[in-house]
Formats: structure tokens, C-alpha cells, sequence
């Protein structure tokens, strides 16, 4: 399975220490949080990887070109303005023929192990959920005794922005800029998105005092 990483992002509530690093590359316990990813994608067998970027670009491109240039083959979009989510990936598709991958939004710190995600898919898509936070208390979906996510019923859960997509859930033409909810809503609707509930470590990386939380 081949895999993106989601890192164009302005990282406006870390500021001041975003207008010079970029988010994906802020240290947590010494180690830039991309890397965490790209080792666990290593972990994974993953070999094939896509990342956007736009805030700070080139720093991730030469950081990560110089610490994983011989372990991945690498693939970089840079974004001249933000797309969004679901432009992002939608910009990339060509570099997935049509097969299943792994998407991962770059500010979050996980043990989640890439390695049990669903290689098949049987609807179009299949994300791991999580027990609503703290800062997102009504979560996002509901998820179903059937495994399925759901708009109205089920067990309340908050996404983790991990995610296996196909690359038919993108075939609606939304143009070049949306999220990711405006085509993750419609296949929920449509009982075509599985999901499953991820009680194991995950912390979002959104403002200084959640850096400072981890670091501490």
C-alpha cells in the first residue's frame, strides 16, 4: 500500500514558532513529528510515499529527502495556495493508479500500527475513529454495530485523520479546492465507508500547550 501524508497546513495556532518551522517538522521528545510517521510507515512495508506541502515547503522536502531519500520513494506536490483536505489528495490521485492508500494528517503523534489497516477495501473507504477529545467533544460520525459509520446512529467518535481511501471516492470532480467531508459525507450516507475504533494513543498537535503536554 502507498501512502500520503497531509503537511500544507499553516500552523496558525503554533505561532510564533510556526512562521519559521514548519508544523511537520516541530521536535516532540527530539524527533521531528514527521518522522514518526515515516518510521512507522518503514514499520508498515510501506515504500511508496506522496506529501503536500505549502507553509515552509522546502524544509520538509529537504528534511525529509535528506533522513528518508533511501528508504522511500518519495513523491512531493507543493501547493501554491492551500486546497484543502480533499484537494490535496485529489491533486496526488495519479500517483495511486486505483488501488487503496493510506492517508495521515501530519499533527498527529500516534502509536496506531499502520500494519493492521485493511489492505482490501469493501466500500470506499475505511477510517480509524477515536473517543471524542477534550477540544471536540461532539466528534465527527457515529459508528455502527455493523462496522459502518453512520450521520445519525451509533457510538458517537471523533476522527483520527488516519485513513484508507480508494480513489473512486474522489471521482466526483469537486474542482481543485474542498475537504475531506465533502466527499467522506455522502458515501457515509451511503453505507460505503467502514470505519473502526482506535482506544490506543493519539494526541492532536494543534496549539503550544499541546506540544508542551507531550514534551513534558
Amino acid at each position: 500500500m502507498k501512502a500520503m501524508i497531509l503537511a500544507a497546513g499553516l500552523g496558525l495556532r503554533m505561532r510564533p514558532l510556526t512562521l519559521t518551522t514548519p508544523k511537520p517538522l516541530v521536535k516532540v521528545r527530539g524527533q521531528a513529528l514527521i518522522d514518526y510517521h515515516l518510521s512507522a510507515f518503514k514499520k508498515a512495508n510501506i515504500s511508496e510515499v506522496v506529501i503536500n506541502v505549502h507553509h515552509l515547503g522546502q524544509q520538509i522536502i529537504d528534511h525529509v529527502e535528506q533522513q528518508w531519500g533511501a528508504e522511500f520513494n518519495l513523491h512531493f506536490f507543493k501547493e501554491q495556495e492551500i486546497l484543502g483536505t480533499g484537494g490535496g489528495i485529489f491533486q496526488a490521485l495519479s500517483v495511486f493508479d486505483n488501488d487503496p492508500f493510506l492517508v495521515v494528517s501530519a499533527d498527529i503523534f500516534t502509536d496506531y500500527d499502520y500494519e493492521k489497516l485493511p489492505q482490501h477495501l469493501h466500500g470506499l473507504a475505511h477510517l480509524v475513529m477515536i473517543d471524542n477529545p477534550e477540544f471536540h467533544p461532539k466528534g465527527d460520525f457515529y459508528l455502527d454495530q455493523n462496522g459502518l459509520l453512520s450521520l445519525q446512529t451509533g457510538k458517537s467518535l471523533t476522527y483520527a485523520n488516519i485513513g484508507v481511501f480508494h480513489p473512486d471516492l474522489f471521482k466526483s470532480s469537486l474542482g481543485s479546492k474542498f475537504e475531506m467531508r465533502d466527499v467522506l459525507l455522502p458515501a457515509i450516507r451511503d453505507e460505503k465507508i467502514s470505519a473502526e475504533h482506535y482506544q490506543g494513543f493519539w494526541e492532536n498537535i494543534g496549539t503550544i500547550a499541546q506540544l508542551d503536554a507531550l514534551n513534558s
